[in-house]
């Protein structure tokens, strides 16, 4: 319905039909009629003038449709006699030249299709042969005011004049009527008129006039309205491109700010003086259009170019750059190179140029193409390129050249290859080598056997499968790609040439049995479907080999012959005769223990990734740089430490450094790896000014939003300032505010406040916000209180204790390093009564079957958190098996064990002392939280799960509480509350789980052998909630939860729209039935969507989801959790739930 009229109203349905049967749905459609009776915004009033003058009676009218106006004079219609126009909605009836018979009694009535109105009556009084009257006098003018923006403003001026004049008001040439935004006033008698705007707005900034008119004549006075505003760069600075000799180039700016500001421009830093001949600075005449002109270009005139505005409200700058077109200049030219075989060649160039130069390498006058094998084209850092060519031969000696072309021009520099070799004797002259007898051919006095044919003749070997070049082929490096079709080659024309080597051959792998009886040597080659990279360390198990075997192992599997499964069963059972009654060695793949971190360093400072792998034997480490392999230099150090620790070390850092890193550990059983990113840190971004969420008579409760950009480190605190409306300076609150909210105490009653705030992280503090609202505190003895949630009274009430905030931490709240020797000496149960061995101080949270508190340990005199449950129930509760499990585990993402009991009464857990508050807490404490945020504590649990799998542990049922919180302001998780955990042997086993249904897997609703893909789908249940603020398999009932969870029926519309498609994909690889089909955990921390790359991660922080339905989710959760604790054990703890 395009255009909806009256009779489109009624009942409207839609019918389906098939075979099957006949479905309709129906709805009503009411039509609701805009229309609006007339009213009287302005009534017509009493109006005086002399004989012969101009006068006019005025009524505004509004009303849907447009009124129509008549106008009544004593009663009777007026038709033409007296003009009447209208204009919008303003009706005037006019008379031009006043006669006696026109004074009388005046209304007029406004009617429209919805009804009619009627104004009130006015006298139009004619004066006969009467003065002319004083013209109006200003005793009082209007002056330019400058206010802050939400401040209240009055404009007043004293007016004489008879009779006493009309007066009006004008905004922007625009007549001003009373409203909201203007309140209007006069003193007649006085001949005072004001108008008072009680909140100034930047829409409400311009030009007021006042008009006064009388039978005397018309009178006006002006002035401006200002707001009082820190310099602000509408039209910011741009990049230009000019050729040297250019002239008149421009740099222009717009800056609004009140006072003016004052304007400094800068080139490289260094500020402009007028008096420089090179430059122009230009104001222009309306104080908001400044430019910078350079007459004529140089050379040395490019750079960055910047200009400041400031005024004592605040600063405000803006940069670019000028680009002066040059031709290329290589200031690293290429150098003669003499290599010899099989070495890597290097040839580097540096160069200069803008724009930025295309580079080409040329051989011998032909363009060289990189083949991703032996010849490859990099670029190492900005405005260099390097021409690698990893194994050189005498088909690389040529004259090599470098180009260099942009628009201006082109450059070159060259230099020759040369590759030499010195002849080496592979094999002495033997008599066991000396055959006697005539060489089977002669050509032109040359010896035309194998030997002399590959020393003399240039081979250049080419595969003859074709499946290399097939579309799923792919080739990994190694030191020479070469080498297995040479000796292919190699020993196809052997056997062909020697009957010697035919004959040794002949019974082993190679020929045919009947060799002997006139038929040729057969080789058969076996392919690889794709090749593999060969390392050091298989190498030296093929050396190894070669005790119980004359061939080496991957030859024969490289060339293969129709006695190779003959010799393969051979030699198999030679090694095992061989190893029979021998210890086998025990391998161990490799395993990260710790996981190099994401780091961001200002330019010039120093970064250091670290990590540490175990395996046997023990792993090595290899460093890329966004995929490229890291190489050691004058800046880049890599140390390994004699416990197994790999340190990467980059002094200093430099912009071109800012990238994703990888480190690989590997040994003779697998390889492994991690990532991280290297970023360039700075002070925070402005925040938003704080909210005003509620006030009472001395307190305001403000809270705000992070920065969106937190100088790429965590936020660590606020600092917040407020005074009132009429003060000149701020006052300081707090400056240790590590939360987005806080209520602000002792403030004076039916006052008005601003606030303002700003962020610090470890790389300093961000500029000062924009003042707030204004907040107006309510009348003294008002009722109205301020209702914090439990979690948000403690963060108030330990901000306002004077914590300190230490690069993030609160208190000094720091992780020690690990001791890894707990693993072998696991914490020891002691027997002893819990009045005995704690203090219980007070209660964090409730569980099923537990109770957690705050703890003193007497025993190690140290304040920990205490995870208590029944005696009696422990075997329910899972208790005992949750100490049997974490008594060894240490892991930077899991919480340590401490100290264990074992009394009559309760059964007490003590471990270290996190924040108390688990990952929903934390994400509804935020009014926004990101992807990016969701993708860092699901990387952390993954590792954590990494973790227990490496010690043959599956966590089966992951909820949201287990996943706590180190500090209250990084995102660092730690797994806690291992009570349905067990220990899984690698092919999986059969456990009895006593947990919530809606987060275990479908095998352990089946009864079904659990392994650890039942951790995989715990991690996605647990993703799916912080992305949705809803759990995904939850129904009104148990029975549809565990059907939901069997039959993998979830939705993905109660996903956040703003989720994106690579979050959604990794969940749909993980929900999966069959728990073969789910990916490992190696496989999803390989997963695109939590990848490091600057795509993903720009893409992650842009998905920003709103607080509202975790926190929702997170009070449903905690009350579940709360009801279900039994009476007794808080009986027995001497534990109480605060009743806030």
């Amino acid at each position: 319905m395009p255009r909806v009229t009256p009779e489109f109203g009624g009942k409207y349905c839609v019918v389906a039909e098939n075979e099957g049967g006949k479905a309709e749905s129906s709805a009503s459609v009411n039509i609701i009629d805009p229309s609006t009776p007339p009213r009287f915004v302005k009534d017509v009033s009493d109006t005086s003038a002399f004989e012969g003058e101009s006068t006019f009676l005025e009524v505004i009218v509004s009303g849907t449709p447009k009124p129509i106006v008549e106008w009544y004079k004593d009663g009777e219609k007026l038709f033409t006699k007296i003009d009447s126009k209208n204009d919008d909605n303003r009706w005037r009836l006019t008379f031009q030249s006043l006669k006696e018979e026109d004074g009388g009694e005046y209304y007029c009535v406004a009617r429209n299709k919805v009804g009619q109105a009627t104004s009130q009556t006015a006298y139009l009084d004619v004066k006969r042969g009467g003065q002319q009257g004083q013209p109006p006098r200003f005793v009082k003018v209007l002056n330019d005011l400058d206010v802050e923006m939400d401040e209240s403003v009055t404009m007043e001026v004293q007016i004489e004049g008879t009779p006493i004049p009309d007066v009006k008001w004008f905004h922007n040439g625009r007549e001003i009527i009373a409203g909201d935004e203007y309140i209007l006033s006069a003193d007649d008698s006085k001949g005072i008129y004001r108008l008072q705007i009680p909140k100034v707005t930047s829409n409400l900034v311009g030009k007021y006039t006042v008009g006064a008119a009388n039978s005397g004549g018309k009178v006006e006075s002006s002035g401006s309205l200002n707001v009082r505003s820190a310099p602000r760069i509408s039209q910011r600075l741009g990049d230009i491109e000019a050729d040297v000799g250019d002239e008149m180039v421009d740099f222009t700016v717009k800056i609004d700010g009140s006072p003016s500001p004052n304007v400094r421009w800068l080139h490289n830093g260094e500020e402009i003086s007028p008096n420089n001949k090179n430059f122009e600075i230009i104001a222009g005449k309306d104080n908001k259009t400044y430019t910078l002109r350079i007459p004529k270009v140089y050379g040395d005139l490019g750079g960055k170019y910047s200009v400041v505005a400031e005024n004592d409200e605040g600063k405000s700058e803006s940069s670019a750059s000028l680009f002066i077109n040059c031709t290329p200049v290589f200031t690293q030219k290429l150098k003669n190179i003499t290599a010899n075989p099989k070495d890597e060649v290097r040839m580097k160039v540096k160069y200069n140029g803008f724009p930025e130069p295309e580079i080409k390498w040329y051989k011998d006058g032909v363009e060289i193409f990189p083949d991703r094998k032996r010849i490859r084209i990099i670029e190492e850092e900005p405005f260099s390129a390097t021409l690698i060519i990893s194994s050189c031969d005498l088909s690389d000696v040529g004259t090599y050249k470098c180009v260099a072309t942009n628009s201006s021009g082109t450059a070159s520099t060259e230099s020759k290859l040369m590759v030499s070799s010195k002849p080496v004797v592979k094999r002495e002259m033997t008599n066991l080598n000396l055959m006697n007898g005539t060489m089977p051919k002669m050509k032109q006095g040359e010896l035309e056997d194998f030997r002399h044919k590959m020393y003399n003749d240039p081979f250049n070997f080419r595969s003859e499968s074709k499946y290399q070049t097939g579309p799923d082929t792919y080739v990994l490096q190694y030191r020479d790609t070469d080498f297995p079709l040479r000796v292919r080659e190699y020993l196809r024309v052997g056997v062909h040439r020697s009957p010697t080597l035919a004959n040794q051959l002949q019974q082993g792998h190679w020929g045919d049995a009947n060799i002997g009886y006139g038929f040729s040597p057969q080789v058969s080659i076996r392919e690889r479907r794709r090749f593999v990279d060969v390392m050091d360390e298989e190498i030296d198990d093929e050396k190894r080999g070669l005790d119980t075997r004359t061939t080496p192992m991957r030859l024969i599997r490289e060339v293969g012959t129709p006695g190779y499964a003959y010799g393969q069963i051979h030699h198999l059972r030679q090694e095992a005769s061989s190893q029979l009654g021998k210890p086998m060695p025990r391998m161990q793949p490799p395993y990260y223990r710790e996981k190099i971190k994401d780091i961001a360093v200002k330019e010039e400072e120093e970064a250091v990734f670290s990590c540490y792998a175990v395996g046997i034997p023990n792993p090595s480490y290899t460093w890329f740089r966004n995929d490229g392999i890291l190489m050691e230099s004058s800046r880049i150090t890599i140390t390994t430490t004699s416990s197994g620790r790999c340190e990467l070390k980059i002094h200093p850092v430099k912009a071109y450094d800012v990238g994703c890193y990888k480190c690989v550990a590997r040994n003779d059983c697998g390889a492994v790896f991690c990532r991280a990113r290297l970023k360039m840190g700075s002070a925070p971004g402005i925040p938003d000014p704080p909210i005003i969420k509620q006030t009472t008579d001395t307190q305001v409760h403000l809270c705000w939003i992070a920065p969106k950009f937190t100088g790429n480190d965590t936020i660590s605190c606020y600092l917040l300032e407020c005074k009132q409306i009429s003060a000149t300076s701020w006052t300081q609150v707090a400056d240790n505010i590590t939360d987005e909210f806080f209520v602000v105490h002792d403030l004076q009653p039916s006052a008005s406040y601003v606030f303002r705030l700003k962020a610090c992280n470890k790389f300093g503090w961000s500029e000062f916000s924009f003042q707030s609202q204004i907040a107006d505190t309510q009348n003294a003895g008002s009722d109205s209180k301020i209702v914090l949630s439990r979690c948000q009274a403690f963060r108030q009430k330990k901000t306002e204790s004077g914590a300190v905030v230490t690069n993030g931490v609160v208190n000094g709240n720091v992780e020690d390093h690990l001791d890894y020797s707990r693993e072998s000496n696991g914490v020891e149960l002691s027997k002893g009564e819990h009045s005995e061995l704690y203090n219980f101080v007070s209660e964090i949270t409730r569980g099923r079957f537990s109770i957690v508190t705050k703890a003193f340990v007497k025993e190690l005199g140290s304040s920990l958190v205490c995870k208590a449950a029944l005696t009696e129930s422990e075997n329910e509760s899972g208790i005992k098996n949750e100490y049997e499990i974490m008594k060894n585990l240490c892991h930077e993402n899991i919480v340590q064990l401490q100290a264990a009991s074992r009394g009559t009464f309760l059964f007490v857990l003590a471990m270290e002392k996190l924040s108390g508050i688990d990952v929903l807490t934390y994400l509804s404490l935020q009014h926004f939280y990101s992807e990016e945020l969701v993708a860092k504590i699901v990387l952390q649990v993954l590792n954590a799960l990494e973790y227990l799998h490496f010690k043959g542990i599956c966590m089966l049922e992951l909820q949201p509480d287990n996943v706590v919180m180190v500090n209250q302001r990084s995102p660092n998780i730690k797994l806690v509350d291992f009570a349905n955990a067990r220990f899984i042997p690698p092919t999986g086993a059969k456990v009895n789980v006593r947990g919530k249904s809606e987060y275990l897997a479908p095998e352990l609703l089946k009864n079904e052998e659990a392994s650890t893909a039942s951790d995989v789908w715990g991690l996605a249940v647990l993703t799916y909630i912080l992305l949705s603020g809803v759990s995904p398999f939850k129904a009104e009932s148990e029975a549809e939860t565990i059907e939901n969870v069997t039959f993998v029926r979830y939705h993905f519309d109660q996903l956040h729209k703003e989720v994106t498609q690579e979050a959604i994909r990794f969940l749909m690889l993980i929900f999966k039935r069959t728990p073969e089909k789910r990916p490992t955990l190696e496989e999803c921390d390989d997963h695109k969507w939590l990848m490091p790359n600057e795509f993903m991660l720009r893409k992650r922080e842009a998905a920003v989801f709103s607080s509202e339905r975790i926190s929702e989710f997170a009070d449903r959760f905690h009350a579940e959790k709360q009801s279900a604790t039994p009476p007794k054990l808080l009986t027995v703890s001497g534990m109480q739930l605060s009743s806030e």
